[in-house]
């Protein structure tokens, strides 16, 4: 009887959400579409980490010590992604996304070359931490790749009332999407129009091959070495503050 009695309050809960009424049974159900901002275009230089040796780790790691070492990692790639006046959009699992905002304030190349140093950046984070573990003994985690790529994207709250998260959608997205998945464990990838606003401040090179996604396809360059000095002098190192940022003050 029990089992019948909650199977039909699972059909109805689930043709409430469908309908998008659950609210109207539920009025002090926090959050919703009536609650979200409206979404809004912006042109953003989006960055995307995988870290690849998580699946491999997670059938050796019971999950408590998984979830610990998943969460280091992840904690040093916001860290590094909000030293460059970044915004996680998504960090969870075995990766993280993050945007870069373009600023009126800024030149035009400014938001991507922050992506870039962000992501070299938490390149040598991860290294670092790795190289802790392997002198406590621990098991080798990480191999990092990456994606960078530059393009307007909609940036919203998205899904069922039960279910929402802000993230950007658009063919930007797919394309940033299918360089991540083009990369090799320690790869830095972006796109030629991210490349062509770096101007050089970071080295790297035309890797010959070119990431389609929703008929629209970019050239590809890997992202070598760290960010140039140029890059730090006009003033994308800097904290809000207007103090040296970790990263300058460890260079």
């Amino acid at each position: 009887m029990n089992q019948q009695l909650h199977a039909t309050l699972e059909r109805q809960l689930s043709m409430l959400v469908r309908a998008g009424q659950l609210r109207d049974v539920f009025p002090g159900l926090q959050g919703g579409p009536a609650d979200a901002p409206a979404p809004s275009r912006r042109r953003v230089s989006l960055l995307m980490i995988e870290l690849t040796g998580a699946v491999a780790l997670s059938e050796r790691l019971d999950p408590v010590a998984l979830r610990a070492r998943l969460d280091e990692a992840l904690r040093e790639a916001s860290a590094a992604v909000i030293a460059w006046r970044g915004a996680v959009v998504f960090a969870a699992g075995d990766g993280l996304w993050a945007s870069f905002e373009e600023s009126a304030e800024e030149p035009a190349h400014a938001a991507a070359q922050r992506a870039a140093s962000a992501a070299l950046e938490l390149r040598d984070r991860l290294a670092a931490l790795e190289a802790a573990s392997t002198r406590r003994g621990g098991e080798l985690l990480w191999g990092l790749r990456g994606a960078i790529h530059t393009g307007p994207c909609i940036f919203g709250e998205w899904g069922a009332e039960l279910a929402r998260a802000t993230a950007p959608v658009g063919v930007n997205v797919q394309l940033c999407r299918a360089l991540l998945a083009a990369a090799e464990p320690g790869e830095l990838l972006c796109s030629q129009v991210t490349w062509t606003l770096l101007e050089s401040s970071v080295p790297g090179r035309s890797v010959g091959a070119r990431a389609t996604a929703g008929g629209r396809s970019v050239e590809v360059f890997r992202l070598t070495g760290k960010a140039k000095e140029d890059t730090q002098a006009a003033g994308l190192g800097q904290d809000p503050s207007g103090g040296a940022s970790e990263t300058e003050g460890a260079r």
